[in-house]
């Protein structure tokens, strides 16, 4: 579309981190509010009104007032309202911030029902525990600089992988120790760690050609935090360098 196309605005929702609404009306009486302005009436915004009620578990408290409403059951309220106009994006700012666990599970799991009905939602938070557990695509942003952005498993795919032996001598588990990357040994017991494939194929050879026991060897998968830290003491020990 045109850029300067209002209709696309239609599109698109948004629910800030702290959604203000008129404290005094009910979650019924305020999801018919914003239904009006946006041309819906009748029974078609009834069934609007029942069904995004339903989608954010808050059917229970259609009649109550919004004052009396948790931090948790607010937020729920404001994702119903961002919905109204069936948008195909909703933006979301903080979502899950200042709530209780059970809140933010509630939340969660509004979000990944918009996932399956096909909408898009555009996640800003920085609990990256949640955004792990939601997002397909991740972008992350660092001093207003985007460092990375793609699949979240791409992302989090990790080249070093961990290795465990068993029964080692001594002459054995000092040789993995010089080889790897990281180790910790202890009691003929080596967990080693590296990302380079010649050296991971070395340490086997030497586990195996020690006659001891190879317990596994796994590639270690990171979690966003892990990323997210990486990526700021990277830009630091730039910064310090320069």
């Amino acid at each position: 579309k045109d850029l300067w196309d209002t209709s696309v605005k239609y599109d698109i929702s948004f629910v800030p981190d702290s959604p203000y609404f008129y404290d005094f009306l009910t979650a019924e009486e305020l999801l018919r509010f914003y239904g009006r302005l946006f041309g819906l009436g009748g029974s078609l915004l009834n069934k609007r009104i029942d069904d995004l009620l339903e989608l954010v578990g808050m059917s229970h408290a259609r009649g109550r007032r919004l004052r009396e409403y948790s931090r948790g059951m607010f937020q729920r309220v404001g994702i119903a309202q961002a919905l109204v106009n069936d948008p195909k994006v909703l933006l979301l700012d903080e979502p899950t911030s200042g709530l209780d666990p059970i809140a933010q599970r509630e939340v969660r799991d509004v979000i990944l029902k918009l996932r399956e009905q096909g909408k898009t939602v555009l996640l800003c938070s920085h609990h990256l525990s949640d955004v792990e557990r939601i997002s397909d695509r991740v972008a992350i942003l660092n001093r207003g600089r985007l460092e990375r952005i793609g699949k979240l498993n791409d992302l989090l795919a990790s080249e070093r992988v961990e290795i465990i032996a068993e029964g080692l001598s001594e002459e054995a588990g000092r040789k993995v120790v010089e080889l790897a990357a990281e180790a910790n040994l202890a009691a003929g017991r080596v967990v080693a760690y590296d990302t380079r494939q010649d050296v991971i194929q070395a340490i086997v050879d030497t586990v195996r050609g020690a006659n001891a026991r190879l317990v596994s060897v796994i590639p270690q998968r990171q979690t966003l935090e892990d990323l997210f830290v990486r990526i700021v003491q990277q830009e630091e020990k730039v910064e310090a360098s320069a």
